[in-house]
Order: structure tokens, then C-alpha cells, then sequence
């Protein structure tokens, strides 16, 4: 129930705020962090993710009056237009994809892989493994295992159903499999 009366708060500050852009203070305050480390774990550089960051909440803020409540926190909208600024600037700038991988979700995502880790350094496998993804698929893999998201929420950031996420992550985790037969490795 709770969580039901915070999306109700939640609500109640995004309509006044779509009926103020005065109003959209408490929303940047209240996501502007985890936004924050959401690019930087995707673009590795602290002032550009700030950049970008300061962006998605511009254009959070311009689109606020076409926001609906699907039942999701706004959060997850906040992400998606996140996750589009940070692809656009890696289609512009042509740079290789940052990936930060953190060691206690690394090992989520080698079980599923299922590699052997005693043969295989998992840090430099995953590295050229990842190397192997499209920037969707990527996404998916970064969402779920390195961040822990639940693929309700990584379907609302992608406008993607729950069933197709999951869908998608079975498919990339059977393509990082037959990526590493090639490579070798078991």
C-alpha cells in the first residue's frame, strides 16, 4: 500500500507541475541522482554526464504536458529519456560504448552465460562478450544484470511489454552463448 500512496504523491506533484513549470523543482531534486549515475555508468565522463543529465531534464520538463500515468513511477520515463540522449550521443560522437561493470553483478550474469570462470578471467570474457550486442540488446543486458532492474520496469524505459523483454534477454543470452562457442570457450 504504500508504494500505491507514494505514485498517488507522485501524481499529485507531476499535475501541478504540468499545470506550472514552476512546480518541476521537487521532480529534478527528487531524481536528479539516480538519473546522474544512470548516464555515467553509461558514458564514464562525470561533466559530460552532467551534460547530459541537465538535457534529460530539459526535455523532461518541455514534454511534461504529454506525460500520462501508465502506472509506472515517472522514473521510468525520466530513464527512457535518458537512455535516448546517451544512444544520440554515442551516434554522434561515433566513441565506443562505456560499459561499468560492477563485480557483484558481474557474476548474475556469467551464471547465465554459463561459462566456466576457474578457465575464463569473466571481466575480460564479458568485456568482448558485451563487444558482440547491439545498443537495445546492451541496454537489456546493462538494466538487468549490472543494475538489477526487473524487466517490468526495463520494458517501461525501452516501451517495451514485460514479455518482450524477457523474450529479448533470453534471445541475447542464447547469442552470448554461440558468441562464446566460437571463442572457444566452455
Amino acid at each position: 500500500m504504500k508504494n500505491d500512496k507514494q505514485l498517488t504523491q507522485e501524481q499529485q506533484v507531476i499535475l501541478l507541475a504540468q499545470q506550472d513549470r514552476k512546480n518541476f523543482q521537487p521532480l529534478y531534486e527528487k531524481y536528479f541522482d539516480q538519473i546522474y549515475w544512470f548516464i555515467l555508468k553509461r558514458i564514464g565522463s562525470e561533466s559530460l554526464s552532467g551534460d547530459i543529465c541537465q538535457q534529460v531534464f530539459f526535455q523532461a520538463m518541455v514534454a511534461l504536458p504529454k506525460y500520462r500515468f501508465q502506472g509506472f513511477p515517472f522514473s521510468s520515463w525520466l530513464y527512457r529519456i535518458a537512455l535516448n540522449e546517451v544512444n544520440q550521443y554515442y551516434r554522434k560522437s561515433k566513441k565506443a560504448r562505456y560499459v561499468e561493470i560492477e563485480e557483484e553483478h558481474l557474476m548474475d550474469m556469467v551464471e547465465e552465460v554459463e561459462f566456466d570462470t576457474e578457465t575464463v578471467d569473466p571481466d575480460a570474457l564479458v568485456e568482448k562478450l558485451l563487444a558482440h550486442l547491439n545498443p537495445e540488446e546492451l541496454s537489456i543486458i546493462e538494466m538487468k544484470y549490472f543494475e538489477g532492474k526487473g524487466f517490468r520496469e526495463i520494458g517501461e524505459i525501452l516501451s517495451l511489454k514485460e514479455s518482450a523483454c524477457k523474450v529479448r534477454a533470453h534471445r541475447i543470452l542464447k547469442k552470448l552463448r554461440t558468441v562464446l562457442s566460437t571463442l572457444g570457450v566452455k
